[in-house]
């Protein structure tokens, strides 16, 4: 379960709402979350009704949730998002838009896609922590992970025990990224950083959750190459002298863009792009050597507008100029 000392720090740190009424709830989920709404229960207390706290990491937020009194909420618009929700005092009970009826304590958790129809119902003291993740970044990075198009949606198992196994390690996780928001606040502003915990965590939550992709994921093998990534490599040798784009490029591979370039950075440790510019940069080397083009002709030929860029990057890449080449060419 996670550790009250270091929810309530995160709480004081980044309160976002104190509510005194329902309509202040529905109003402040609407604006960031799409349409909801909430009614209480019972009768309406002295003080505020819920307190919400709430910070942002990359593409992924991160929401504390409390409620001082009995709610029921309603999602009244679909949500291209998976929330990770995790208890840690209370219990809810969730009612699908299939009528499927699930009662969420501290000792699980629970990760579901937002649809219209969902209902909530809390008791007065329930908390919880919700990491809200763009639906698109998720599926787009399980693409790269198996190497295919998703055939069926991403579902995750119903309810994961937080004490042991995959659950305890995800919340883990989220407690040393609670910790870390906490006592450095000013690390959120550092992009790299930010953008190392997002993959980070995606990749926690592939690796220790169980969901209907799992065994396309076990089965894949780390020392192969995807096959996407053969596609790509092959369709730019073939057309690599046309003006091509990643998107030409992912559609040639069958895969999304983000899944392209997720596969080349994870095996090539470079981006499709780069690739294409050293396939490039080797047809001109070899025109060089074999022609008696000019340099301005073979760059422009192979893709390299400014002949000036194509002199830098060509000595970078083989450590001598075009022109020595062409020269020693010429010579023999």
């Amino acid at each position: 379960m996670l550790n009250a000392e270091i929810i309530g720090e995160f709480e004081r740190q980044y309160l976002s709402l104190e509510a005194n009424s329902a309509d202040e709830v529905s109003q402040w989920v609407s604006q960031r979350h799409k349409g909801f709404r909430s009614s209480p229960l019972e009768k309406q207390q002295p003080g505020p009704v819920a307190r919400f706290a709430r910070a942002t990491v990359d593409e992924l937020s991160l929401v504390n949730f409390r409620w001082n009194q009995a709610f029921q909420s309603e999602c009244l618009e679909d949500l291209n998002a998976y929330f990770i929700c995790i208890p840690h005092s209370g219990r809810m009970k969730m009612q699908t838009a299939q009528n499927e009826e699930i009662v969420q304590t501290t000792e699980n958790l629970r990760v579901f896609k937002r649809t219209a129809g969902l209902k909530n119902t809390v008791a007065a003291g329930f908390s919880n922590l919700s990491i809200i993740v763009p639906a698109d970044l998720l599926e787009r990075r399980l693409e790269g992970l198996i190497d295919e198009r998703l055939r069926e949606p991403l579902k995750f198992a119903p309810l994961i025990d937080v004490d042991e196994g995959p659950g305890h390690s995800l919340v883990s996780f989220v407690t040393h990224l609670l910790s870390l928001t906490n006592s450095a606040p000013e690390t959120l502003g550092n992009e790299i950083l930010r953008a190392n915990i997002k993959e980070h965590f995606l990749s926690v939550m592939f690796e220790c959750l169980p969901h209907n992709y799992s065994d396309a994921i076990d089965n894949g093998t780390t020392d192969s190459l995807p096959k996407s990534l053969l596609r790509a490599e092959e369709f730019m040798r073939a057309h690599c002298a046309e003006p091509l784009t990643l998107a030409d490029i992912a559609q040639a591979a069958g895969c999304s863009e983000r899944g392209l370039q997720h596969a080349f950075k994870s095996k090539r440790n470079v981006g499709p792009m780069s690739v294409l510019r050293d396939i490039r940069l080797e047809k001109a080397r070899y025109d060089l050597m074999h022609t008696n083009d000019s340099i301005a002709e073979i760059a422009y030929r192979w893709g390299f507008s400014n002949q000036g860029r194509f002199a830098r990057v060509f000595a970078t890449k083989y450590g001598e100029k075009p022109s020595k080449i062409e020269t020693l060419s010429r010579v023999m």
